[in-house]
């Protein structure tokens, strides 16, 4: 059993894995208060992934605590410039986002085709996979580039917060094209934006290249993926993406 470990911009998660992933879930602030609750569960992890946007990504305090919990075990740390089983169209590799990273790996993983990947937590991060050109069999699948942009809880509090008049607002519940009332207008604008931005691109990817999934991931991808359906458009909700990703590449250094 592995141990994955999403450090997150606002939680660190982490999900016990065998072949998939379990219900042993572990949600922290911080990483030290995610370890002291995985130690408590007394399970014996034969290895750690993880992946981490933040500054002190805690590969120290990760190798420390459990070096001295389980004696050559092995830590992965997933970024841009390690072995990948995909390969990277980004420039430098090592600026890519782990947790990009780790959901472009998840969705080639479960499905290897072209994917259009939504994660919408604290950011909002549109990315392409899709099949190499001229590659090895080696590295099928290559991370093709994306976007990022601020995800709903950013973009409602930057209106509470900077205008003197517009209320702070949470994301709830589905809306329409139009507003009646200020708060179905933001509503409107903030929630209905991001599933067009999403929308525009899988569209743009989809004229240019050709069929290709859409997966949504992160903390408000479902209540995205049913506006996007009430709009036509079908997805693949994936809540474990990222620890899927993680697994698989854990899966890949553990060959090399």
């Amino acid at each position: 059993m592995i141990l994955a470990i999403d450090l997150g911009n606002t939680l660190a998660k982490g999900v016990l894995i065998e072949e998939q992933p379990t219900d042993l879930r572990f949600c922290a602030p911080d990483l030290p208060d995610l370890l002291q609750i995985v130690e408590s569960t007394g399970e014996d992890i034969e290895g750690i992934v993880f992946c981490s946007v933040r500054r002190d990504s805690g590969e120290m305090e990760l190798l420390s605590r459990y070096s001295a919990l389980k004696p050559g075990g092995r830590v992965v740390k997933v970024d841009g410039d390690s072995p990948l089983p995909i390969r990277l169209d980004y420039l430098p590799a090592g600026s890519l986002g782990a947790d990009r990273i780790a959901a472009a790996v998840g969705a080639w993983h479960l499905f290897g085709e072209r994917c259009v990947v939504a994660d919408a937590g604290t950011a909002l991060t549109v990315d392409v996979v899709e099949p190499s050109v001229g590659d090895t069999v080696d590295s099928p699948g290559v991370f093709a580039g994306g976007t990022i942009s601020p995800g709903l809880r950013l973009r409602f509090e930057s209106l509470g917060r900077h205008t003197d008049l517009l209320p702070l607002l949470e994301a709830q519940g589905m809306v329409g094209v139009l507003g009646n009332t200020t708060a179905e207008a933001i509503r409107a604008g903030v929630i209905g934006g991001a599933a067009s931005e999403i929308e525009g691109i899988w569209r743009h990817i989809q004229s240019e290249k050709g069929h290709c999934r859409l997966v949504i991931t992160g903390g408000d991808g479902p209540l995205l993926a049913e506006i996007l359906l009430d709009r036509g458009i079908e997805s693949s909700i994936v809540s474990d993406l990222v620890f899927i990703g993680l697994a698989a590449i854990f899966e890949f250094r553990q060959l090399q």
